[in-house]
């Protein structure tokens, strides 16, 4: 084979070598249909999903459920896994805490400690949306019945129990009567059963 035919045939294989990986490149990425949101403090902490590292921002991924590790000199290594799904948001949301239990840290980087105050917003909005979940009367309370101005209920958990409050705009025992049934129709008309809960009735003239 000539000089000329050896220096055809590598640049060949060198072209067909570059689009083959292109090609495998492109699979790939067309496989990662999900998004995760990564927001961590601090920022600088190593961050690590699968086989890869990451830093905060927005990355591609293929669903599914990835090991994660989390670290950073002085402080406490997090481990754990993630589940990303196709469509939503898929958020890993972590502060790391350091190792001598102090904040000193984030007392003296303001910009992570800016990232921390979000994590805690967020994790507060998440134990918020798990507190309604514990009990349906709290998805349909506080309930106001603008339509009759007759009542209006309060449901709370307290003392891990679900605390429930009618007040009825009344003073009268007939009218006090019928807002008492018109309460139970409201809830048994979203599904809750009254009877399960300790319900107290307040007139406008109660103590």
């Amino acid at each position: 084979m000539s000089r000329k035919s050896k220096l055809i045939t590598i640049i060949i294989t060198a072209v067909l070598l570059i689009l083959t990986i292109s090609f495998v490149g492109i699979l790939v990425n067309s496989k990662k249909t999900a998004d995760l949101e990564i927001l961590v403090a601090p920022a600088s902490s190593e961050i690590k999903i699968g086989n890869s590292t990451y830093k905060n921002g927005t990355h591609a991924f293929i669903p599914g459920t990835y090991p994660v590790e989390i670290k950073k000199d002085g402080f406490d290594t997090y481990t754990g896994e993630i589940t990303i799904k196709e469509g939503g948001k898929n958020r890993l949301y972590h502060y790391l805490n350091q190792s001598d239990g102090s904040l000193t840290w984030y007392l003296n980087h303001k910009d992570d400690s800016m990232i921390l105050g979000t994590i805690g917003e967020y994790e507060a909005e998440i134990k918020a949306k798990e507190y309604v979940k514990k009990d349906p009367i709290l998805k349909v309370t506080p309930y106001y019945d603008e339509k009759n101005n007759h009542f209006q209920i309060v449901a709370e958990e307290k003392d891990n129990a679900i605390k429930v409050t009618a007040n009825l705009n009344t003073c009268t025992d007939d009218l006090k009567t019928k807002y008492t049934t018109e309460v139970k129709t409201y809830l048994e008309n979203q599904g809750i059963n009254p009877a399960n809960y300790d319900i107290t009735y307040k007139g406008l003239c109660d103590n």
